[in-house]
């Protein structure tokens, strides 16, 4: 098999400068075509024939068989299985230190994002007024989010 598309020369004399053009691109398919009928066709073009590759098989089948007839094994030990203890109170405990990156800092009272949007007004009456006070809280967010990173930006330099 070739294994990237530089291991397949092709060339062809009609007028069209791309390689492959669309004859060879035909050839191609066709023999892909031909070689999900028979696989065996990909072997006779590189001058093995379908009963030689299955006798090959079938010796080295052969050969593993008999080595491991030869050889001296002992069966395979069982897997342990740790024991677990459940503990309730412990269960939900994380006793290995935590990653740096996965530390989340809760902002000072007034600097959430939620703070800084504000509340829903009292007054939503129907579906709409909702859709827009979401589209317009997605919009603040946007902003509040793009402002966040700007500082925290200027402060990483």
């Amino acid at each position: 098999f070739p294994f990237n598309q530089f291991d397949i020369h092709s060339t062809c004399d009609c007028p069209d400068p791309v390689n492959p053009c669309k004859h060879i691109g035909a050839v191609y398919y066709l023999l892909g075509d031909r070689f999900g009928e028979d696989p065996f066709v990909l072997f006779q073009l590189r001058g093995r024939t379908k009963a030689e590759i299955i006798e090959a098989l079938r010796e080295r089948r052969r050969s593993i068989g008999e080595h491991d007839q030869n050889s001296e094994s002992l069966p395979e030990p069982e897997p342990k299985i740790p024991s677990f203890h459940f503990d309730p109170k412990t269960f939900w405990t994380y006793r290995e230190p935590i990653d740096p990156a996965l530390i989340f800092l809760v902002p000072a009272g007034g600097e959430s994002v939620v703070d800084l949007i504000g509340n829903p007004p009292a007054d939503l009456a129907d579906a709409q007024d909702a859709t827009q006070w979401i589209a317009s809280w997605r919009d603040r967010l946007t902003q509040v989010t793009q402002q966040i990173m700007t500082q925290t930006n200027e402060a990483n330099e």
